[in-house]
Order: C-alpha cells, then structure tokens, then sequence
C-alpha cells in the first residue's frame, strides 16, 4: 500500500476520533436565562478597580448576547466577584537600574449564585491576568499606561469570566 492510502486512513480516522469542541454543564445551570453583575468588591489599595472590572464584565455579557444581563430583581442567577489582589512589579531595568517596563497582575474571584435560593452554579479563585507597560519617569504618564493595563487585564479577565460561565451551560 503506498503512502497516500495510508495517510488518508489516518486523516479520516483522527477526523473520526476527535472529538468537536462543546459545552458541558448542569441541568441547574442550564437553567438560567439571566443574570445581574453586582459591583464587585475591591480587596486591594487600588481605587475603583473594582468598577473598570464590573463594567467590562457587564459589557461583555450585552456584546455576547448568550445570556441576558437584567436587573437583580429580574435575574435567575447573579454574578459576584471580588478583586482579590493587584500587583505591579518592575520587570526590566536600564543600565543604571531605573525600571524600564513593569507588569500589572489582578486576581479576582467570581460565583454565579442562583438568586432565589443562593446556590452556588460556578465559582472560580484565583482567576488572574497580567500586563507589562513601558515604564516613565514621569510620573502621570506613567499612571496612564498602568491605568492601560489595568483596563486590558480587566477586558481579559471579563472575557475568561464570561467563557468559563457560559461554558457550564
């Protein structure tokens, strides 16, 4: 048998074998149809993270349009969320030791709770996203760029939240 036959055996078998990408979840959590973000809370030093990460979550969910976001009185399940911790370290230095880039790091932990009986659906800790910035010696523009990466991380972490609940669906 020459080589062609048995690559596409092989190729009609992988295809065969391989299982499609889908998503696996409980009944409970079949179940619901929408969802309130609270504010989520902040447990670091920095002021109003805790609303860039809400907000993106939000957004998220009316981009996406796979699951309602209505008020609380409405909502079936509600999204909960902590920022547990946010760090910002210098990564790479000049010559003469000034910090040339640093990384930002959030982590956050985030519960889907049916609202009726406050059941938990799903919960994820310690989920965290990091981003590096050109360091400044001044220091507003310096402030800007981490205010930059903080507002990528909290877009990330929006959309790893929203994949990961609506994968339990």
């Amino acid at each position: 048998m020459g080589r062609f036959p048995v690559y596409l055996i092989l190729s009609v078998l992988l295809l065969l074998t391989s299982c499609g990408y889908r998503f696996v979840g409980t009944q409970s959590r079949a179940e619901v149809r929408s969802v309130a973000v609270h504010l989520f809370l902040n447990r670091t030093l920095e002021a109003g993270v805790e609303n860039i990460v809400t907000t993106f979550l939000r957004n998220e969910l009316i981009r996406s349009k796979r699951i309602a976001l209505v008020d609380e009185d409405k909502a079936e399940a509600m999204v909960e969320g902590f920022v547990t911790e946010l760090t910002e370290r210098p990564v790479s230095f000049t010559k003469e030791g000034f910090t040339l880039e640093s990384r930002v790091r959030m982590v956050v932990d985030v519960s889907l709770k049916r609202r009726l009986d406050q059941k938990v659906l799903w919960r994820v800790t310690n989920l965290s996203f990091s981003e590096e910035y050109r360091a400044d010696s001044d220091i507003p523009t310096n402030e800007q760029r981490k205010e930059v990466a903080i507002r990528t991380i909290a877009k990330e972490l929006a959309r790893q939240i929203h994949d990961s609940i609506l994968s339990r669906f």
